[in-house]
């Protein structure tokens, strides 16, 4: 693998992961704002299965690699697949963890276009990690 070096973590902070955890174990109670809660916590669990499956298969061929066994390719197209789902994964703990927060800061959710259900606006909940300045994760080429 070759290319420019470049090194950006991904920012998943507990507190996202916290809210998620919570937004899991409880209700919004009302319909719309409900709904917004099920569609982000819906969008973290396909995009952890997502990462599941590209750890799983980069593991597999990293392994296959690290033995020394001679491979006719480089890990490169594990290294994308890997760096998209983490990507997908960040955006959507920080979404979720954006709408529980949204609910528990006075009960108005975001909807995708960023106002509130309640017709207010506040920080979009659905707005991509860097659409706020956070660096999600890149691949990182050697």
């Amino acid at each position: 693998m070759s290319g420019p070096s470049r090194s950006e973590p991904t920012l998943i902070e507990p507190v996202d992961l916290d809210a998620v955890g919570a937004a899991l174990c409880c209700r919004f109670g009302e319909a719309s704002a409900e709904a917004r809660r099920l569609t982000a916590l819906h969008d973290v669990l396909g995009t952890s299965r997502a990462l599941m499956k590209a750890l799983d298969e980069f593991t597999r061929t990293a392994g296959t690699h690290y033995k020394g066994i001679h491979c006719s390719a480089d890990m490169r197209g594990e290294v994308e697949r890997l760096t998209r789902s983490l990507t997908a994964w960040s955006e959507s703990v920080f979404a979720a963890g954006m709408t529980y927060r949204a609910w528990q800061d006075g009960g108005a959710v975001g909807r995708l276009d960023g106002a509130c259900v309640d017709g207010t606006r506040h920080g979009a909940p659905y707005q991509t990690l860097d659409a706020v300045g956070v660096a999600p994760a890149r691949s990182t080429a050697a």
